[in-house]
């Protein structure tokens, strides 16, 4: 009960707790404290074993002191039985020495039942089985009583009296009962001993066994919570002394001492491991690195352009095979000395304080030198020069890769010669152009001029013959008049129209916003008004806007949407549409109509002077609408084609290109 006592006070918990519960608060013990609850066992198993040893050799000694005072008591009853004996002799014996055996023997016979009932706890105690002795001490002192009484009465009983014999067998009887009964008191101690003895030695062999499971479970402890784990920690330092630092790790353990030692070692091979890929890691970096600036030395080397590496004060500290092959100084003439030996002079001062500002700063420089090799010749060289930082950020060199140009400055010398000469040519030939523009303006206007002046003559002839010769019955006559009047009409027709298109190839084109729907609107109206007679469904898409010259683009309206109003004059259900998309930077604006169409085969030709798909008798025109719209589109930077088919009417598609005042005008409405 104490060393549960302990335990549980040691634990916190109540006898109730589950034992896992205890097995586990045990194992979370720091080994400090497991060792002191192992030495409190050893020490309360110690002293249960002394006091059970203390218990067990009580239980001996009163089983001793029963049979010593049952074998007393058994002695004295003999002596008394003798004593009687000798009254039916020849001898009388003394009833002093008669009544001192028969106190002696009430003594022993008190004693006997005063160590039956409670014994001595000063010296031993009574074993559990002593009570087996109570029913023969409870009938022997009552016949011991009668038999002191009738000795008592034979002692006063004379020897010649009647009674005196009478009372002498029955004292022999009684003296036998006595001894009967004191010996079955005798042997029953005699056996309660036995028994005693008996149970003495199963309790020792319980408390060995007791006491050898209690040092096994010790010995189990401390071999599993001390001795395993160290030689678990042992190998596993052999194993990281090896260089096996991933296979073996301790398994987890309680937090106590060998855990925190076990979780310390887990951490420091896991520490070294990782260290271990570090480094690992560091090295492939290393190496690729190394290799990384041996293809940079090879590349430096054999490169093609000179290198030249200076400390921070300007002095050379490297320079690669290509240096010394254009400027003509080997490495060890040229290592420890100033740039400034390759300077020609030839170099404005203010590059090189540009130079320097500029690097010292931490940034790059480009630019050009002329600079003097060592046999004197001048070059070019076309230089980049960056400063070099350490780790810190400081500058302690830099390096300068340049590039001999000679060659090239060479081509842009003579580059320049032939442009200046070319310059002279272009302006020469702008004069010429300027002179034959002239010439070709006073050439049309001297056409206009010659040419309307006979047409108008023709004209007028041929109305006066007509109006002659309205009553003249020659048919054929009058309708060569006719012929003859609408050629010459067509003539000026003509030569408007290639006036017009000439003065148009010299117009220069304004830049501004055009709502193309407006004027298609407008043209529309006029066409409308020119035959009102026409139904004809027509429908122009809002917001068409293009960038471009207003006047030029209403020339462009009126040919093309005269064109499908005219084309569409002979179509039942006729329609016109008018609208744009955007594509890739693009305003595509289309006019569609339902009317006669054309053979695509011919497309590309609708829009070269005098070129017409169709008969004059059929639809009227000039041949030159269209070549005028072509140069109007191409002067705004933009393409213009047609899709048709016979009967299925035409789609003529114009592109211009998109500028920054079609956005603004889509914002503002």
């Amino acid at each position: 009960m104490r060393i549960r006592s302990s335990a549980t006070s040691v634990f916190g918990l109540t006898a109730a707790a589950p034992a896992a519960a205890v097995l586990n608060r045990f194992r979370g013990l720091s080994l400090s404290r497991k060792f002191a609850i192992l030495f409190a066992a050893i020490l309360l198993l110690t002293l249960g074993n002394a006091l059970a040893v203390r218990l067990l050799l009580a239980n001996l000694n009163g089983a001793a002191e029963v049979v010593n005072v049952s074998g007393s008591l058994r002695w004295r009853t003999q002596s008394i039985q003798a004593e009687i004996l000798y009254f039916a002799g020849a001898r009388r014996p003394s009833p002093e020495f008669l009544n001192a055996a028969l106190a002696d023997f009430e003594q022993t016979l008190a004693r006997l039942g005063q160590l039956v009932r409670k014994g001595d706890a000063s010296h031993f105690r009574m074993p559990a089985r002593s009570n087996d002795l109570h029913p023969l001490l409870a009938s022997l002192v009552p016949d011991f009583e009668r038999f002191k009484r009738r000795i008592q009465s034979f002692l006063s009983t004379p020897a010649g009296s009647p009674d005196y014999a009478s009372l002498l067998d029955a004292g022999i009887r009684d003296a036998k009962q006595i001894f009967a009964q004191t010996d079955a008191v005798t042997s029953a101690a005699t056996v309660l001993t036995e028994q005693n003895i008996d149970a003495v030695i199963m309790a020792v062999y319980g408390l060995v066994i007791v006491d050898l499971v209690l040092l096994m479970a010790a010995f189990y402890g401390v071999r599993a919570n001390l001795v395993t784990p160290l030689r678990h920690l042992a190998r596993m330092s052999w194993h990281i002394a090896e260089g096996d630092y991933g296979s073996r790790r301790m398994a987890p353990r309680p937090p106590d001492e060998i855990g925190l030692l076990a979780a310390a070692m887990n951490l420091m091979a896991d520490k070294i491991e990782m260290d271990l890929k570090t480094i690992a890691d560091d090295m492939a970096l290393l190496r690729q690195q190394e290799q990384s600036l041996k293809r940079l030395s090879w590349a430096v080397e054999h490169s093609p352009a000179d290198v030249m590496i200076t400390d921070r004060q300007g002095q050379i500290t490297y320079v690669n095979p290509r240096f010394s092959e254009t400027t003509g100084y080997a490495a060890e003439e040229i290592i420890g000395r100033n740039p400034r030996v390759l300077q020609s002079g030839r170099t404005p001062i203010a590059v090189y304080r540009d130079l320097w500002a500029t690097i010292l700063s931490g940034s790059e420089w480009r630019g050009e030198f002329m600079n003097r090799r060592k046999g004197g010749a001048l070059y070019w060289t076309s230089c980049c020069v960056a400063p070099v930082r350490d780790d810190q950020g400081e500058i302690t060199h830099f390096i300068a890769v340049g590039e001999d140009v000679t060659a090239r400055k060479q081509v842009e010398e003579e580059m320049l010669d032939q442009n200046a000469r070319l310059e002279q040519r272009v302006a020469e030939r702008t004069s010429e152009l300027t002179a034959a523009n002239r010439e070709l303006e006073a050439f049309s206007y001297s056409v206009s001029h010659d040419l309307r002046a006979p047409l108008r003559g023709i004209n007028g002839f041929s109305g006066l013959m007509s109006e002659a010769c309205s009553g003249c019955t020659n048919i054929v006559a009058l309708d060569h008049l006719r012929r003859i009047s609408r050629a010459s009409v067509r003539m000026g027709e003509l030569v408007d129209g290639l006036l017009h298109l000439s003065r148009i190839a010299r117009m220069a084109t304004a830049n501004e916003v055009i709502d193309l729907s407006r004027m298609a609107n407008t043209v529309l109206d006029d066409l409308r008004s020119t035959s009102p007679a026409r139904a004809i469904q027509t429908n122009v898409h809002e917001q068409v806007l293009v960038s471009g010259d207003p006047v030029l683009f209403r020339i462009v309206l009126d040919n093309l949407l005269g064109n499908a109003w005219k084309f569409t004059n002979r179509r039942e259900g006729a329609s016109i549409e008018f609208g744009s998309r955007e594509e890739e930077g693009e305003t595509i604006v289309f006019i569609r109509d339902n009317g006669a169409g054309f053979d695509p085969a011919y497309a590309e030709k609708l829009f070269n002077v005098f070129q017409r798909l169709h008969r004059t008798d059929e639809f009227e025109g000039t041949g030159i609408g269209l070549a005028t719209v072509k140069r109007i589109i191409v002067a705004h930077k933009g393409r213009i084609w047609a899709e048709s088919a016979p009967g299925e009417g035409a789609t003529f598609y114009f592109a211009i290109p998109k500028s920054k005042p079609d956005l603004d005008l889509r914002r503002m409405t």
